[in-house]
């Protein structure tokens, strides 16, 4: 029983580090979104303020 025990803990604690592996993957993905639309926000947003009547 003393082994069932061992055996247990240690799956249960490499399915833990692999859910918290999987999540800060998906973290870091949707930081990287998430800079590369505020970059994208930040020269629009410069491109606005430099040259703003430039459609009329």
């Amino acid at each position: 029983m003393e082994l069932f025990d061992q055996v247990y803990a240690q799956k249960k604690e490499e399915n833990t580090i692999s859910k918290c592996e999987e999540k800060l993957t998906q973290l870091n993905t949707n930081h990287k979104k998430a800079s590369k639309k505020a970059e994208r926000a930040a020269k629009k947003f410069n491109h606005n303020i430099t040259q703003p009547n430039r459609r009329k």
